[in-house]
């Protein structure tokens, strides 16, 4: 449980000594339309996915900054550049994650320790099929959108045939682990890299209308 200080320091003192490269890939998902997820619900996915992740880097490249050498790989998300209807609080982590690679991999630049994202869209590991069901567990009958739970059921179930086989991004993995000179920002298929640069030139209209399709 990385969320308690004392497994993270017993982590860090047994292995950052001699831990060239570290994937930072510890994540929670959680669904389901912010006005009304539960606070537990958000608070633990920011735990998990914002400050387990940051704070096991602090330690990690505290000792990395000290011998001159060392790359963090951080697992962030395409989920980090835009935000979609029931996922808002779990894009809100990957958004974090984002910034917090940015400040880190500039800080640590000085000291030879390079800091590289990975960020996969839609891969089948299961991961997003857990997350997107995982608001069914509180909404009900009650909910301001109890009209709206059958389409997302609808939704949720084409997440297998939407998504990526998981081959793919666990070879982009290995490329920023092996590259001389990892790129900054690496999604996953690269593919989604083109859709990045040119969804950002949509107008917000468009951008939701397919986010929320």
């Amino acid at each position: 449980d990385l969320t308690k200080p004392t497994i993270r320091e017993e982590i860090i003192k047994k292995f950052a000594h001699k831990t060239d490269i570290i994937i930072l890939n510890a994540g929670h998902g959680e669904s389901g339309p912010l006005i009304e997820q539960p606070e537990e619900r958000i608070r633990k996915v920011f735990e998990i996915n914002v400050f387990s992740t940051i704070f096991l880097a602090q330690g990690f490249g505290k000792v990395m900054a000290k011998r001159r050498h060392g790359r963090l790989i951080f697992v962030s998300s395409m989920a980090g550049f835009v935000s979609v209807t029931t996922l808002g609080a779990y894009c809100a982590t990957k958004h974090a994650l984002e910034a917090l690679a940015d400040a880190m991999r500039m800080e640590l630049k000085p000291f030879n320790v390079e800091v590289a994202s990975l960020e996969p869209g839609l891969i089948y590991t299961g991961f997003n099929e857990g997350m997107a069901a995982s608001k069914f567990d509180w909404l009900n009958k009650n909910s301001l959108y109890a009209d709206s739970i059958s389409d997302w059921k609808k939704r949720d179930e084409t997440l297998p045939s939407r998504s990526y086989k998981v081959d793919i991004a666990a070879k982009d993995l290995f490329a920023i682990v092996t590259a001389k000179n990892p790129r900054a920002h690496n999604p996953t298929p690269r593919i989604y890299a083109y859709i990045k640069f040119f969804f950002q030139f949509l107008p917000t209209k468009i951008k939701d209308k397919i986010l929320n399709s």
